[in-house]
């Protein structure tokens, strides 16, 4: 067999043996920044109340035609089921926080919310449709839409009355919603409006520390109270 011959089939076995070995390692290996490829949905009964306790997994809450509890999951990741229990109208999903393997792997699809009591939890409220909406929340991070629109163009949530209330150093984020009535009572917590809201009315109380920023066009009527300690940005009204 010819020299240049040997040559060719030593390389194609060379590229053969790669490839074999780049997917055997995907297969067994999974990056952490590499999005859940799977998902295991629970059907269920009615709720109107979210509560979330601290480490409870939860990643979102959206609109659905259905109630539904989806966890999503790796594929080598040790199965384990979502902690929760409904009660008199209430969905309570418990917390499980472990340093090592904490991980926000919970949604929530919902036809209907009128309260979430949160407790420490990072959430995102998107797509989310609402007549009255009261979020309660003791240190965690309430994210309310999206800081860009959908490719329909729509906006990410749409709430006639919202309220939100946070404690010790929670924080509201708003982007791209519309909402008839806002009300913001801050109590050594944050509160952000960015661009692309659309906010009929806004009534803000600030306690303890607590800061502001406006940074939407969109807020028609401003009514504001802040003691001295606390810090805000506003933008000025437009009417």
């Amino acid at each position: 067999m010819k020299k240049s011959t040997l040559i060719i089939i030593a390389f194609s076995v060379f590229i053969l043996i790669g490839m074999l070995t780049l997917f055997i390692y995907s297969e067994t290996h999974e990056s952490s920044g590499s999005p859940a490829k799977q998902k295991e949905v629970t059907e269920l009964p009615h709720f109107s109340v979210i509560v979330a306790e601290q480490g409870s997994r939860l990643l979102a809450i959206r609109s659905g035609k259905a109630n539904r509890l989806i966890r999503l999951y790796s594929k080598n990741e040790r199965a384990e089921k979502a902690a929760y229990c409904i009660k008199n109208d209430t969905l309570y999903l418990k917390g499980k926080y472990d340093p090592d393997e904490y991980q926000r792997n919970l949604i929530i699809e919902c036809t209907s919310i009128c309260t979430l009591l949160d407790d420490g939890n990072n959430i995102n409220l998107s797509n989310l449709k609402a007549d009255s909406l009261t979020i309660r929340s003791n240190s965690g991070y309430i994210i309310l839409g999206s800081q860009y629109e959908n490719r329909t163009g729509s906006l990410a949530c749409a709430i006639g009355q919202l309220t939100f209330e946070g404690e010790r150093n929670a924080h509201l984020s708003l982007s791209n919603t519309r909402i008839d009535r806002l009300q913001i009572r801050l109590n050594e917590s944050n509160a952000t409006l960015h661009n692309g809201n659309f906010i009929k009315q806004t009534k803000a109380v600030l306690r303890d520390h607590s800061q502001f920023n406006q940074w939407d066009d969109e807020l028609n009527q401003l009514e504001f109270t802040a003691d001295r300690t606390c810090q805000y940005s506003l933008k000025k009204d437009k009417n």
